[in-house]
């Protein structure tokens, strides 16, 4: 059954704000028993009721109710982002019992949506034992899943791109994240720390003059050695204008000068909640060889190297990249057409593979969700995977992963 939702104006702005301990254990409670009744997991229950207990995690909790409505047995479809990442986030044993669940659910659920959600929890159980004597066996799944989903793609190309809707979002108050892009400056310059304006928030002062009519959070950058993280962190929060969550980080696995594996963790993503309810994501910027890049957890986003200039914004100041042209083109191809349904893991054309296995879970659903509408994108993708090594040709028709790419 497909149930078309859109959050209204007046819905975002409740589930956005700040929410008092009895809303929070109220629907904590509710998520809990319906987490358990979907699932059948005490285990998932018990995380969803900690998600929405913690006020910062309350939207990502209720998504994640809307993705099991769709794939238990209540086949409710309310998932208005098709690409979402269930298992973001999961600790060890929430993603074991999320395997559990869906395979469970293997012959109730499309073919397609089931070996991209495979992919995506063997990818993330891979991740979560790197380093440990676990983690051969489960990059052999990761493997075994991501080679059905391969196969598949070459069967039937479009199945999974006819899945693929608008994700429809409800645009902020202007007049609000103006205050809150000022605040944020604010408290940035107040600490010594120069932050600039990138993404959607650049492209709307560029081409509009103004944000975006349709954007729904405001982009911020730091370049990574201006401020350690736990200081920016503490120097954007300490007044209660915003409040956030911690740090995103992303994990990549990493070759040395001597062909040594290690794992690198990097601090990437702060998510502001302003008290006007406006979300603010804080990007750090790194500069490596020729590129500075930036991303989240789950993606990362190359530029060429850009210096700052500034311009005027919401009635104030903002610093921004000098070649504006040359930043947008690189983040939108052609910038000045607007686009209302901008999804940012399959229409950013510097889109990188990050080296570990969610990622490259990630680029093998979306380029078989884009070899529908657009298949030369979803060819990129698959060779950007082979260029780095993660897959190879198996024959003429098809891919296989190379487990050679990550460690042993």
């Amino acid at each position: 059954m497909k149930i078309a939702l859109r959050h209204s104006g007046f819905l975002t702005r409740v589930l956005r704000s700040r929410h008092r301990w009895p809303i929070r254990l109220v629907t904590g409670v509710a998520c809990a028993g319906f987490a358990a009744l979907t699932t059948a997991s005490p285990v998932l229950a018990a995380e969803a009721f900690r998600r929405i207990w913690n006020d910062n995690d309350f939207m990502l909790g209720l998504r994640r109710m809307s993705w099991y409505a769709r794939r238990s047995w209540l086949g409710l479809d309310m998932s208005q982002d098709p690409l979402f990442v269930f298992c973001d986030d999961l600790d060890l044993p929430a993603l074991h019992s999320m395997a559990r669940f869906l395979e469970r659910r293997q012959l109730a659920t499309p073919q397609d949506l089931w070996l991209g959600d495979m992919a995506y929890v063997t990818a993330a159980l891979a991740q979560a034992q790197a380093g440990t004597a676990g983690f051969p066996a489960a990059m052999r799944r990761f493997a075994t899943a991501c080679d059905a989903l391969l196969a598949a793609m070459a069967e039937d190309p479009a199945v999974a791109g006819r899945r693929l809707g608008a994700v429809q979002r409800d645009p902020f108050s202007a007049a609000a994240a103006g205050r809150a892009l000022h605040d944020v400056q604010d408290l940035l310059r107040a600490g010594g720390v120069e932050g600039f304006v990138l993404s959607g928030t650049f492209l709307g002062l560029v081409r509009e003059g103004d944000f975006l009519p349709h954007d729904y959070d405001l982009d911020i950058g730091v370049m990574a050695e201006a401020c350690a993280a736990d200081e920016l962190h503490a120097l954007l929060t300490a007044d209660g204008r915003f409040s956030a969550a911690k740090w995103e980080i992303m994990t990549s696995f990493e070759r040395d000068a001597r062909g040594e594996w290690h794992i690198q963790k990097r601090p990437v993503l702060l998510k502001l909640r302003h008290q006007d309810g406006i979300m603010v994501d804080i990007f750090l910027h790194y500069r490596e060889e020729a590129v500075i890049w930036h991303g989240s957890r789950l993606y990362r986003w190359d530029n060429s190297p850009f210096d700052l200039i500034p311009y005027r914004l919401a009635g104030g100041t903002v610093m921004g990249p000098r070649d504006a042209d040359r930043y947008l083109t690189e983040n939108y191809g052609n910038w000045r057409v607007p686009v209302t349904s901008f999804h940012c893991a399959v229409d950013t054309p510097n889109l990188r593979l990050i080296r570990n296995p969610l990622s490259c879970a990630i680029f093998l659903r979306d380029a078989w969700v884009l070899q529908a509408r657009d298949p030369e994108k979803a060819g990129h993708l698959l060779a950007h995977l082979a260029e780095h090594g993660v897959l190879r040709r198996q024959s003429a028709d098809g891919w296989r992963l190379c487990l050679e790419a990550f460690p042993s």
